[in-house]
């Protein structure tokens, strides 16, 4: 089929555009290579890009032991001296040699970038209505989660400390999809110290939003700046998020 045989084409080329980068950068001990997959916007590091490639790998092998996940490198960014970026999706090979994109979802929630959320009214834990518009004024960072989300109780700890070190210049408020009895004894053993909102999972379909935990970065004028998939980062004062180690 020439689809299939052009996206082989074009997946071997760039694989071997990005083993040459390897090779070359490997020599550049101070260089940092950051990965992100299309359609995503959290940058990882290599160390954690291979996790998640050997992860996927093994569960797609589960369907046929001869099954594997290749990597299709769609893009290379120098977005510093001493920092490039790839942009990657994964592809599944069966043991005929057919392809199979595995593309990340494309969310609608990505469409609010550099415009305001709808000014939506959720329940906090004591009941209490609260309109988004309240939390205006200054930076302001949404965490969109629920309880059985693994990923999602896996950055808490990250997102307290966040928290503590900008909680003076920014907002910080957690919106659970979960309703208050489900959440019943969740924070007896989970130390999320966000403000929360509850009941969001209408909101967050709504949004478009598909894939969690989802942090969405809100600038002092109201607008959507970022949208990240995890927020294991740094920020700013000026609003920005980095990916990596903690910057001064």
């Amino acid at each position: 089929m020439t689809g299939s045989a052009n996206s082989s084409s074009h997946s071997g080329f760039g694989n071997i555009i990005y083993l040459l980068l390897i090779l070359t950068i490997s020599c550049q001990d101070t260089t940092v290579l950051y990965y992100q997959r299309e359609g995503r916007t959290l940058r990882l590091l290599e160390s954690e890009f291979k996790q998640q490639h050997t992860i996927l790998n093994h569960g797609f092998a589960a369907r046929d032991s001869k099954s594997i996940v290749k990597v299709n490198v769609t893009d290379t960014i120098q977005i510093s001296k001493d920092a490039i970026l790839f942009k990657y999706n994964y592809v599944g090979v069966l043991p005929n040699g057919e392809e199979l994109p595995l593309n990340a979802p494309h969310e609608g929630v990505f469409g609010y970038i550099g415009n305001r959320l709808p000014d939506f009214v959720l329940p906090d834990l004591d009941g209490q209505l609260i309109h988004l518009s309240e939390f205006y004024g200054k930076p302001l960072v949404l965490n969109f989660w629920f309880r059985a989300c693994t990923p999602c109780k896996k950055e808490m700890p990250r997102l307290n400390q966040i928290k503590e070190r900008y909680e003076e210049q920014v907002t910080f408020v957690a919106i659970c999809l979960d309703d208050i009895d489900e959440l019943k004894g969740f924070f007896k053993y989970h130390d999320f110290d966000y403000e929360h909102l509850i009941n969001g999972g209408e909101i967050a379909n709504q949004l478009g939003i598909m894939v969690y935990p989802k942090n969405i970065v809100i600038n002092r004028e109201g607008e959507v700046s970022q949208i990240l998939d995890a927020l294991l980062e740094t920020m700013d004062e000026d609003e920005n998020v980095f990916p990596g180690k903690e910057r001064n």
